[in-house]
Parts: structure tokens; sequence; C-alpha cells
């Protein structure tokens, strides 16, 4: 096992691979099958990761939907066994799944990973976890073809976002960036122009007037 490879994947699958890792230092004498899959799965990712390193998500930017599809499924499957579901590593990799899936048209599987999102953001307390949970799910919706849900939800939480970070804060710009994309595919052209302005002076405020992120054009997709 080339455990170099498990470590360049933490930074894509977070826990996931952080778990694996931790195993594997632990010292057990014994493995089970599933856990030397699953370290196999994750190495495999990385070392794909690695030699493509335009694609800022593994197949996506290949337009290879169902290597993407079956990876993920792949991943998110291995997480549910070996790691911390209810954590924002887990609702990320649900959110690009339901991303593929849509591309896919298979719109039920999509709708039910969109339910099991916000069922799992019932079980989090942690302020900021609680802001993740309720982006990622107004992000699904918003793949899902629920944009007004989509809408509602970002405004709220904007709202919150500013109150308990502040306006500039990149947590909330990513917020505000997500609502225009959302208003971008409602065609409330209006709104987006809007909104659209001011994203890009409370980027300036964040990260400076020279940065690349401070001038926004829309992107209908996810990072």
């Amino acid at each position: 096992m080339d455990w170099e490879f498990a470590t360049l994947s933490s930074p894509y699958f977070g826990e996931l691979a952080n778990t694996i890792l931790r195993l594997k230092d632990s010292g057990a004498s014994i493995w089970d099958k599933e856990t030397l899959e699953a370290a196999v799965t994750i190495a495999d990712t990385a070392r794909r990761i690695g030699e493509n390193k335009k694609s800022r998500t593994l197949f996506i930017n290949l337009n290879n939907w169902r290597a993407a599809e079956s990876h993920l499924r792949t991943l998110v499957e291995i997480q549910e066994r070996f790691s911390h579901i209810e954590g924002c590593s887990y609702v990320t990799q649900l959110s690009n799944w339901a991303w593929v899936l849509v591309k896919l048209n298979k719109h039920d599987e999509a709708k039910a990973t969109l339910i099991k999102i916000a069922e799992l953001g019932k079980r989090v307390d942690d302020p900021t976890e609680v802001l993740i949970h309720r982006l990622k799910l107004a992000e699904t919706q918003r793949f899902c073809g629920d944009l007004k849900e989509a809408e509602g939800l970002l405004l709220q939480v904007l709202k919150d976002s500013r109150e308990g970070l502040r306006a500039d804060h990149l947590k909330t710009i990513r917020v505000l960036e997500l609502l225009c994309y959302v208003y971008y595919d409602q065609k409330n052209w209006a709104q987006a122009e809007l909104k659209g302005f001011e994203l890009v002076k409370l980027s300036q405020q964040a990260l400076g007037p020279k940065q690349p992120d401070t001038h926004w054009e829309v992107n209908p997709n996810p990072d």
C-alpha cells in the first residue's frame, strides 16, 4: 500500500482519508477487508487527481459523468461505513454526487440525496457547521432545479451569516455568490446584477481589489 496517495487525498476527501490514515497509524495488526478496500479506493482516487492537475473535481471537468458518478457513489458508501457522516466533508460529497446525478438525468436519486442532506442538517449544533450544511442544502436544491426553495433558504442564510459573522466574511460572500447563481438560473437579471455588484464590493473588501476572485462573473458550475 502506498500511503503517500492516501495522505495526498486528505484535502479532497477530508475526514474519510484522515480516518483511513488514523487506522493505519494506530498500528493495528489486523486489517479487515473493507478497510483495506477503502484505503485502496482513496489512494487510487488521489493518484488520479494527481495525474490530472487541471481537474478540480475528479472526472467532472472532463465531462465523464458516469465515471464521476461511480467514484462519488463509492466514496459516499465508504464514508458511511468508516467516517463521521454528519460532518461537512460527507455533506459536500453528497452535494457533488447530486449534481452529477442530475447531469445523468437520475433525478429521483438526486432528490433522495437532497432529502438526506436536509435530514443531516438537523443533527448539527455548531453554528459554523449549521451554516455550511444549509449552504450545501441550498446548493443541492439549485442542482435539482428547486430554485425558489434555494432562493428562500439562501436569503435566510445570508441574513444569519451577516449577523453571526460579518458582511465581508468569506463564508458570507460564498452565500451571496450562490444566491447570484440562483438569480441567474431564474433569469432574474435585475437581482443577479444587483447582488453581483454587492458581491464584487464585498470581495474587494475581503480580498483586495487586485485578487482575480473579486471580479465576479456568472459561472453556473460548482467549485
